[in-house]
């Protein structure tokens, strides 16, 4: 689905329209929040990944963002590269040079595997380093970014209802089109079905 978000401001900040958030977080499918109605030629797509968060295997929701980043490069001649944000880690990792390396290894690999499943390079790959909104938002300016994919993570009692807070952060002030992708429990959850 494809949505041209309408911005409202207020006194304190400038915000989706009710009805624009109200679609980003009920839709299903994927939605592209597109900032310009020109048409991509050779986009440069950033695919925002968290492999740490979802322990030792790679998510079904990280594979489905990588695909998706890979698709709209392919059919548009553009180029894709993966980008994970590591956050200032706990002052226990912290003090623990040697289980923060290892964190940082682990997840370099699971974004390498994904980045060989989708027929990328090593040097498509990066991994920064500090808060995740800040790296990204400087990264999509930098790599001047047409496209930036990322998951929505579902939750809270009523799981339609939460976003996370990093997407719904750059929803509002990233300067490049926005593709969203939920987790494939929300199509469950949202068609009536369960997960356990």
């Amino acid at each position: 689905m494809v949505a041209e978000p309408r911005y409202r401001s207020t006194r304190r900040k400038q915000g989706l329209s009710q009805i624009d958030w109200e679609v980003a977080r009920l839709c299903p499918v994927p939605l592209l929040l597109a900032r310009s109605a020109a048409p991509y030629s050779k986009p440069r797509v950033l695919a925002a990944l968290d492999p740490g968060a979802h322990g030792l295997r790679v998510s079904s929701l990280d594979v489905g963002i990588v695909g998706m980043a890979s698709s709209i490069a392919s059919a548009t001649n553009g180029s894709v590269r993966l980008v994970h944000c590591m956050r200032e880690p706990s002052v226990a990792l912290a003090v623990r040079r040697a289980a923060l390396r290892r964190e940082r290894q682990r997840v370099k690999s699971m974004m390498q595997h994904l980045a060989r499943g989708a027929g990328l390079k090593a040097r498509d790959v990066r991994i920064l380093d500090g808060k995740p909104v800040e790296e990204l938002l400087e990264i999509v300016t930098t790599e001047d970014a047409d496209v930036l994919v990322m998951g929505t993570i579902v939750h809270g009692p009523v799981r339609q209802l939460l976003i996370g807070s990093t997407t719904e952060q750059l929803m509002h002030i990233a300067p490049c089109d926005l593709l969203l992708l939920k987790p494939n429990s929300f199509r469950l959850a949202a068609s009536g079905g369960s997960r356990n």
